[in-house]
């Protein structure tokens, strides 16, 4: 099906203005893949050279900065000490990043974060974990492991993670929303984790939606909503929106 047709026909529009005097940048899914993150940041920087100077300049990452690729340690710390110079940054909670930190709390019931790739971020923290020993590790030792290798820095980033963030018209996100429900009764669950009820309902939250968490080949546009994963982990292709006054645009790591 195509999503795109599906939902430009829909009649309801939702609004779409940033503040005025700001650019935003909304930044996919990163997934421990380190390159395109600093190759993302460097064309965002050129970027701002191109384009008239605003007041404001704010960078939204969308979550799930860890698993998966082989770098969630270091992307969370280039995240941490590299800021783009002039840039206010907002960091959204995904459900790699709430996983991991329910794992850390209780190992036992939450084995499945390993499964999600949670594997290569607890190796890549120094941890090792063989991959053919799921169903006989003890996972409270490599919970306990894991929670002294973090840094403080880290384990500080992961606890100030908003679940979600509006400037002007647009709510930025993970997942997305349930329809149906007003946007202040809204789970946290949901949030992070919703995708085929929240991507294929026409109904319009009253905000354009900008998220991640569901991988799309290009940017997905809709009435209401802006899907900017485009699966960093296995395409190397990290995706951000730029949105400015009304226009809607995007740049891409490669």
């Amino acid at each position: 099906m195509d999503l795109l047709k599906l939902f430009t026909k829909t009649p309801e529009a939702a609004p779409h203005n940033a503040p005025e005097n700001t650019r935003i940048y909304a930044i996919g899914d990163i997934h421990g893949t380190l390159p395109p993150l600093l190759e993302l940041h460097e064309r965002i920087m050129a970027e701002e050279k191109k384009r008239a100077p605003k007041e404001r300049k704010v960078i939204i990452y969308l979550g799930d900065y860890i698993d998966r690729g082989l770098q969630s340690k270091e992307v969370i710390e280039h995240l941490i000490s590299a800021p783009l110079p002039g840039f206010e940054q907002i960091f959204i909670k995904g459900n790699h990043e709430h996983a991991m930190m329910e794992f850390l709390r209780g190992p036992e019931r939450k084995d499945t974060w390993l499964l999600w790739g949670g594997d290569a971020t607890i190796q890549g923290y120094g941890v090792p974990l063989e991959h053919h020993l799921f169903n006989n590790i003890n996972l409270k030792e490599i919970a306990t492991s894991l929670a002294k290798k973090i840094p403080e820095t880290h384990k500080k980033f992961f606890s100030k993670l908003r679940i979600q963030h509006i400037e002007g018209d647009y709510i930025f996100v993970h997942a997305g929303f349930r329809p149906g429900i007003p946007l202040a009764e809204q789970q946290d669950e949901d949030k992070m984790m919703i995708r085929d009820e929240f991507i294929y309902s026409p109904k319009n939250f009253g905000k354009t939606v900008v998220f991640g968490h569901t991988i799309f080949n290009e940017p997905f546009i809709a009435s209401g909503r802006i899907g900017v994963d485009t699966g960093s982990y296995a395409s190397g292709k990290l995706t951000a929106a730029v949105l400015e006054n009304d226009k809607i645009d995007f740049i891409f790591s490669k």
